[in-house]
C-alpha cells in the first residue's frame, strides 16, 4: 500500500482565517489509483460526447457506471431530439471471442487514451469489431494506436505487430520512438507535449469536420505511428489523412471505405469545453445517429 498526500488531504498544512489547519494523509493502493484516474478519464470523454450531443441540438442522458473504454448508443426522444447513452466496457473484459456480446446494439465505439499493458488487447479487440461491422469509430492517443496495431495484425498479416512501448521485441513496431527521441535520456525529455501543426488532406473525413485543412492540436504522448510502414498501410486501405507539416509526423488516420473510421495522435479533448465541443465529437455523435437510424430494428 502506498501512501499520496493530496495538499487538500494528505500531510500538508493551510494556513486560512481559522488559523493552521493539518488535514490527514490518504492512504491508497496502487489499484484504487488506478481506477481513480480511470474514471476520471472516462469521466472527461462522457462530457466531451454529451457536450458534442448538445452541440447537435440534442439532450443527453447521464451515463451510468465507470471502466476504462466506452461504447456508445442514441435514441429518440421525439422528432427533433435525441439522448446519448454512454456505457463504459472495461477493456481488460473484451476479447475477440467476447467482443459481438460486449457491444452488441451500439452505436458508436470510443476507444480512450491511455497508457501501459492493461487492458490493451481488450481495446485491439474493440477496434477490431468495429472495423468489421463498420461501426462509426473513433480512437484518441493509445486508442488511435490500438488502431493501427489491430490493422497490421488482421488485414496487413503481421501477426507481431505492437507498439515498441508495449513490447520492446515485436518484429513489426508499427509504433515506435522517433530516431531523434531515443537518444534522449532526460526524465520526461522524450514527450511530445503542447500544441503542434497538422495539415489535414483535401475530403478527408476529419477536414470534412474542421472546415479547414491547417489546424493545431495539443499533445501528450512519447510513441508515434511508425511512417516505414505507411506505404503498406495506405496501399491495405488504412489512409495518413493529417501529418504534421515540419516533421511528416503521422497526426491522423482513416479508413476511407469505413462508414466513419478516424484515430487521432492528438487529443481533442484538450481543446473541447461544454460550451464549445470539438467539432471530431461532434461529428462522431453525427455520425452515430446515422448509424443508429440506418440500423433500426422493429421490437
Amino acid at each position: 500500500m502506498a501512501a499520496t498526500c493530496h495538499p487538500r488531504l494528505g500531510g500538508a498544512s493551510r494556513q486560512g482565517g481559522g488559523g493552521r489547519r493539518m488535514y490527514p494523509c490518504q492512504k491508497i493502493t496502487g489499484e484504487e489509483k488506478i481506477m481513480k484516474n480511470l474514471r476520471y478519464l472516462v469521466m472527461i470523454m462522457a462530457a466531451m460526447l454529451m457536450a458534442a450531443c448538445n452541440k447537435t441540438g440534442q439532450d443527453p442522458e447521464e451515463p451510468q457506471g465507470g471502466a476504462s473504454g466506452f461504447k456508445i448508443e442514441v435514441f429518440d426522444m421525439n422528432s427533433s431530439h435525441c439522448k446519448v447513452k454512454v456505457t463504459y466496457v472495461p477493456a481488460e473484459q473484451v476479447t475477440n471471442e467476447n467482443a459481438a456480446e460486449m457491444l452488441v446494439g451500439m452505436s458508436g465505439i470510443f476507444v480512450a487514451p491511455g497508457s501501459g499493458v492493461r487492458g490493451f488487447e481488450g481495446k485491439v479487440a474493440a477496434v477490431k469489431y468495429a472495423r468489421e461491422n463498420n461501426i462509426p469509430f473513433f480512437g484518441v492517443g493509445l486508442g488511435m494506436q490500438a488502431s493501427i496495431i489491430e490493422f497490421a495484425r488482421n488485414v496487413l498479416g503481421m501477426a507481431d505487430a505492437h507498439s515498441r512501448e508495449l513490447d520492446p521485441q515485436t518484429k513489426y513496431p508499427v509504433i515506435d520512438l522517433m530516431e531523434e527521441q531515443k537518444k534522449v535520456t532526460a526524465k520526461g525529455g522524450t514527450m511530445r507535449l503542447g500544441g503542434y501543426p497538422c495539415l489535414l488532406s483535401k475530403g478527408s473525413r476529419v477536414e470534412e469536420a474542421y472546415g479547414t485543412q491547417s489546424i493545431v492540436e495539443r499533445h501528450r504522448h512519447r510513441y508515434e505511428f511508425n511512417s516505414s510502414f505507411l506505404a503498406d498501410f495506405e496501399a491495405a486501405g488504412m489512409k495518413a489523412t493529417g501529418l504534421n507539416p515540419d516533421t511528416g509526423l503521422v497526426e491522423v488516420v482513416e479508413i476511407p471505405t469505413h462508414r466513419w473510421f478516424v484515430g487521432t495522435q492528438y487529443h481533442p479533448e484538450y481543446h473541447s469545453t461544454a460550451a464549445n465541443p470539438h467539432p471530431l465529437f461532434v461529428r462522431f455523435v453525427q455520425e452515430a445517429l446515422k448509424y443508429r437510424d440506418e440500423n433500426k430494428t422493429e421490437e
